[in-house]
């Protein structure tokens, strides 16, 4: 009779040898699904970044342009303390409101010698942060509103600075014009606020940090800019 034991051996070798290449084979797919895993998070967060940078540099770029351009041409400005808090700011103070204001005097045929022409408030814009509750982040938003100027016809009319608080209006505006967002998350860099008054009394430095993204990832960036009212 033969011996089939080395037989046996032989095909429990062989069997040996498949469960280690097996193993093998898994270890290494693991490692081709990790790596590959990595690239596509990676890539992931390449191209999140990125989307939300060019977004950060065209907000930054349109409200500086617009808020500049409009500065500029006001002839006045208020900063007031928040939205909630109307509180007027002076030199060297800081806060979340912006109100520029646009006056025209009256006419050269109202006029009198000795005395002093009375100017009319044709426009105002405010741009107001409004940080989240519990949050020093927030979006800012801009509101306008426009005055005629008086009718000689019927009377004097017309929105007169003198009888008019730049104040009040800015509230009933604040109360009930439509508004639009022009940054959509904001943080404020000069005491917390955006808004500062300069020392010299004649300018506004806007200093924020703007933000993009989720609660998971965000890109930030600042921006500080100076605008002065031509007065």
């Amino acid at each position: 009779m033969k011996d089939r034991r080395p037989s046996i051996r032989k095909r429990s070798a062989r069997a040996g040898l498949t469960l280690v290449e097996l193993m093998f084979a898994l270890a290494l797919s693991g490692l081709v699904l990790a790596a590959f895993h990595q690239l596509v998070l990676g890539t992931g967060r390449s191209l999140f970044d990125s989307t939300n940078k060019l977004l950060i540099t065209k907000d930054v770029r349109a409200f500086t342009n617009e808020i500049s351009r409009s500065g500029r041409s006001a002839r006045d400005f208020r900063i007031y303390t928040s939205l909630q808090d109307l509180s007027e700011r002076h030199s060297g103070q800081s806060g979340d409101v912006l109100a520029l204001v646009w006056a025209e005097p009256e006419s050269i045929e109202e006029a009198s010698p000795g005395r002093a022409q009375r100017f009319f408030i044709t426009r105002i814009v405010i741009y107001a942060r409004e940080p989240e509750p519990g949050q020093t982040e927030g979006p800012v938003w801009r509101y306008e509103q426009h005055y005629a100027l008086p009718d000689a016809g019927e009377g004097t009319g017309g929105t007169d600075s003198a009888q008019h608080t730049v104040r009040a209006l800015v509230g009933d505006i604040l109360g009930t014009a439509e508004r639009r967002r022009v940054l959509q998350l904001s943080r404020g860099l000069a005491d917390e606020k955006l808004f500062f008054y300069s020392r010299l009394g004649e300018s506004v430095v806007v200093n924020g940090e703007i933000y993009h993204g989720n609660d998971h990832r965000r890109m930030t960036n600042t921006y500080n800019f100076t605008i002065s009212p031509r007065g």
